[in-house]
């Protein structure tokens, strides 16, 4: 009983933890979007140019930078050698054009 009520806790955790990141993410973009910046969740499609390449191959204008890598449920990092697959998702940061430009260059 006491281990399916800690496992019931942890799952109620980790739900709040999802919704306090999804709000302050969303207020975070909020508060870009008003500067000429925002944060954007970029995937990785099938056919796209840039999966299977590590992300320092990607030539990246000045004005985004790459924070973080979606990979199924797994939210990691990003560094140099991280390699791009499929069906990945990129948290990104830029000014409007630099995320539009890059929604293209993964196309």
């Amino acid at each position: 009983m006491l281990k399916d009520k800690y496992s019931e806790t942890l799952q109620l955790l980790s739900n709040l933890q999802r919704k306090a990141f999804k709000e302050a993410l969303s207020q975070c973009t909020a508060q870009f979007n008003l500067t000429g910046w925002g944060l954007a969740q970029i995937s990785v499609p099938d056919e796209s140019k840039i999966s299977n390449i590590k992300i320092k191959e990607i030539p990246l204008k000045q004005d985004l930078l790459i924070l973080m890598i979606k990979k199924g449920e797994r939210m990691e990092l990003v560094h140099g050698d991280t390699l791009l697959n499929r069906g990945d998702s990129l948290i990104c940061i830029g000014t409007d054009k630099g995320i539009l430009d890059f929604k293209e260059q993964v196309k």
